[in-house]
């Protein structure tokens, strides 16, 4: 019954087929009474035969089936296996010459099931030196070729091109099939053509399949990417004949005698994979089978299958040693699994940490990995690479020690519009977001063998992604969130932050812009982040799932106080990063939240002892002598920081407050800021380095610093003179610094590491993690404790212990998450 309160549209079908006839004729270039439309290619190759009057059919065999009439003699033309299955023309005229009759060739351009196309000069020939037989095109699969140029634009009377828009457009359901032919042919079709055989729904898709040419582009340059990584792997099974051809799907023989179909069949069923039986297509026997190119993630299926098959059978001994394109030998592949978030700063670095060292507890040998970081805070691996700090935590939390493969690309940020690119722990320049979407795809391959490298020797590999996969600007080449995921193989957890609010539109909303492959790999989603009871999310939980099919695998509880290091510096913008400090009379330390703030992470240890507070300073205003020490940490644009603080007044405030007594300390960029000069005639922080105002620094040291291409990257021990401890850290900088006057507070063999003033007001250090070291730490707190006569402490109030708040990390999750579901959706 029709609401009559309600305008209702009932669109009918066009029985002319006008807009859906001009959109393939716009699209072939040829006039619209060539085309009709039918109810997919199947529906013309019924009729042909009958309005033709054909009394002879000859079909190359093996090729489609439904070619076959059994009310109508038909000759074959038998394909060799040993030319590969090409149509031999010389043949196909012998056997036209000894045919009678009104005469129907059907042709597949490319054949199914070989995939085999022919060159089109021959085909034209052909039907020109036999003008009274009628030659049918199958075109179904042409446009997998690149580059394919149709018959339909220089059609010869005998020629009929039949096309089934399913195969490529992927539309089974609504049945679309094209014929373009002569008018004349065009109207015997309508004459005994079913009646509406075009649904209004197909007619109306069919109109703007001929116009999407981005679709079009896209789905042959990834087909033929991801057939030609299949056809490789397939190609390491010696047992196995492939017949590649130019389609969709690859054609393959078993030669192993001992081996027979229903073998390999019975195999791929249970791991849920159907492979299509051939035996049915004249010309072929039990011993061939024909595969489509799906997703990277099932082709891996597929050949991990094959390989599983080929091992319990033992007919080629030593394939688990499958042999990759690098030429290296993997004997085994890690069980994955994917953390990947709603957004930047969804707990996704925290939650790999955490079960990483949960696996780590458990007995199994984990490792990290994440494909690209964004962030200015960066470790130093023991071979002098460089590594996000986020993955030097995560390789902690596996009792590992850092890796360059557990982070092989890591951004840092210079601008809003420049980083600096680090490639495999070596930095390679700074680029513009135009020049790295260009560069990126050139180092897809450092990804993949990092990745693999890592899979062959550990049991397990724990990925992160990056910011959110459901960015669809970013998805292109994409190599950090489902693109890796894809290539891992690996079945994903998306995790949102609930305290931030619309935790679930954002999990749903992920799922509605992903494909259909990129939901197939996500298994479940995690929440982070909540305050209160868990329960009171049910309802939520079970909408999620009706919505999604997934379901929610663990409330994670807000944590207070987790005493770890942030991957980089959404949090500390935010002001999460910061407690207030737990006991009375505290010391009051300023950070100088300089706009391209890196490893800020440096003062950790310092923001976690009960009787000192952190306060992040903007504005010099801000400043005043309650403050006991002013740090300014390191940054990525040096000169541009400096200019940065000049600007906003901080020169003349930390003047002043200096002359009051209170404390200054820089940390690597902020120790060259608090020197003389800063050189950077070669540019290689910031554009603005050759200006010679930005070249003079803060003055407070006596320090001159030049810029150099090579960076410093080193793990450091060293003596802090004036307390006597021995402090551990990294260096990581271009710029080396010569001292004329003051002291020298911490050196090395290969340099000046350290200085302070003459009055010892100001000291700036390169070591980055000074404060990690707690003997050093209590010095340098007792010393502000003292000038501001407050009782001095004989030990920190907090042990800097990155293992113990690992170990409570990993005790939260063990008790919010379902970790047995997790462990079975990696198949451990």
């Amino acid at each position: 019954m029709i609401n009559r309160n309600i305008e209702t549209v009932i669109h009918y079908p066009d029985p002319e087929q006008t807009g859906l006839r001009q959109a393939a004729a716009d699209y072939y270039s040829i006039s619209a009474d060539r085309v009709i439309f039918g109810n997919g290619a199947s529906e013309f190759i019924s009729l042909l035969p009958k309005i033709l009057d054909i009394d002879h059919l000859i079909i190359p065999i093996p090729s489609y089936s439904e070619y076959n009439n059994r009310k109508i003699q038909t000759s074959y033309l038998k394909l060799s296996d040993e030319d590969g299955f090409a149509l031999n023309f010389e043949k196909l005229q012998i056997l036209l010459n000894s045919s009678r009759g009104r005469k129907l060739v059907f042709i597949g351009q490319p054949n199914n099931p070989t995939g085999k196309s022919v060159e089109i000069s021959e085909l034209k020939d052909i039907a020109a030196n036999n003008e009274k037989t009628m030659f049918c095109i199958d075109e179904s699969f042409s446009d997998f070729i690149p580059g394919y140029s149709s018959l339909a634009t220089k059609l010869l009377p005998n020629i009929i091109i039949i096309k089934s828009l399913t195969k490529f457009y992927g539309i089974p359901g609504l049945r679309l099939g094209l014929c373009i032919c002569s008018p004349n042919i065009i109207n015997k079709i309508k004459t005994d053509q079913t009646p509406w055989s075009v649904n209004i729904l197909a007619q109306k898709i069919g109109e703007k399949l001929f116009t999407d040419k981005l679709f079009f582009d896209k789905s042959i340059t990834t087909v033929k990417n991801l057939k030609k990584q299949l056809t490789d792997d397939l190609s390491n099974f010696n047992w196995l004949k492939l017949y590649p051809g130019e389609a969709n799907f690859i054609l393959i023989k078993i030669t192993n005698p001992s081996i027979n179909f229903d073998q390999l069949d019975a195999h791929f069923l249970r791991d849920n994979i159907i492979i299509r039986n051939c035996s049915n297509f004249y010309g072929l026997k039990n011993s061939f089978f024909r595969i489509a190119v799906k997703t990277a993630y099932e082709n891996k299926q597929l050949i991990n299958s094959l390989k599983s098959f080929s091992h319990n059978i033992d007919i080629n001994r030593g394939i688990q040693d499958y042999q990759y394109k690098n030429n290296q030998y993997r004997k085994r592949e890690a069980k994955p699994l994917m953390i990947q978030g709603t957004a930047s700063n969804a707990g996704k670095s925290i939650l790999v940490a955490g079960l990483c060292r949960i696996l780590y507890q458990d007995g199994y040998n984990v490792a990290p990995f994440k494909a690209q970081n964004m962030s200015n805070n960066s470790a130093v691996t023991i071979n002098g690479k460089e590594i996000g700090r986020a993955q030097a935590l995560q390789a902690r939390a596996c009792n590992l020690t850092p890796d360059v493969r557990m982070n092989p690309v890591l951004l840092k940020p210079s601008s809003d519009s420049r980083s600096q690119v680090i490639i495999n722990g070596i930095a390679k320049g700074y680029m513009t977001g135009k020049h790295w979407k260009t560069f990126k795809a050139g180092i897809r391959k450092d990804v993949e063998n990092s990745y693999d490298s890592l899979s062959a020797e550990y049991e397990i590999v724990i990925l992160e992604g990056a910011g959110s996969p459901g960015e669809v600007n970013l998805k292109e080449n994409d190599i950090v969130n489902m693109g890796m995921a894809r290539y891992a193989n690996t079945p994903v957890l998306i995790v949102g932050d609930i305290d931030r609010g619309g935790v679930y539109a954002s999990l749903i909303g992920t799922m509605d812009v992903f494909e259909e492959w990129e939901r197939n790999l996500v298994k479940g989603f995690i929440i982070n982040r909540f305050r209160g009871n868990s329960d009171l999310l049910k309802d939520a939980h079970d909408y999620i799932f009706e919505y999604t099919g997934r379901t929610v695998l663990g409330t994670v509880p807000f944590i207070n106080n987790l005493n770890l290091p942030e991957e980089d510096s959404v949090s500390l913008k935010e002001g999460s990063y910061f407690k207030k400090p737990s006991k009375g009379s505290p010391l009051k330390i300023a950070l100088i939240d300089l706009p391209h703030i890196s490893n800020f992470t440096d003062i950790d240890p310092l923001r976690m002892e009960n009787d000192i507070e952190i306060c992040l300073i903007v504005n010099s205003e801000t400043l005043d002598n309650s403050f006991s020490a002013i740090i300014i940490p390191g940054s990525k644009n040096t000169t541009g920081d400096l200019q940065w603080l000049r600007k906003k007044g901080f020169q003349s405030k930390l003047r002043a407050m200096n002359n009051e007594g209170i404390l200054i300390v820089g940390i690597c960029g902020g120790f060259q800021i608090l020197g003389k000069t800063i050189l950077d005639s070669q540019q290689i922080e910031s554009p603005e380095g050759k200006n010679n105002n930005l070249s003079k620094g803060l003055g407070f040291l006596d320090i001159e610093t030049t810029f150099h291409p090579d960076k410093q990257l080193k793990l450091v021990k060293s003596i802090h003179i004036p307390s006597g401890c021995e402090v551990m850290g990294y260096e990581i900088h271009h710029g080396i610094s010569q001292i004329n006057s003051g002291s020298i507070i911490i050196n090395s063999e290969n340099g000046l590491l350290g200085s302070e003033s003459p009055d010892g007001r100001v000291w700036g250090t390169y070591i980055h993690g000074i404060f990690d070291n707690d003997n050093f730490r209590l010095w340098f707190l007792n010393s502000l404790r003292k000038k501001k006569n407050l009782p001095l402490s004989n030990t920190p109030s907090y042990i800097y212990d990155i293992d113990k708040s690992l170990n409570s990390l990993a005790d939260t999750l063990r008790e919010s998450i379902d970790l047995d579901k997790i462990k079975q959706i990696m198949g451990l």
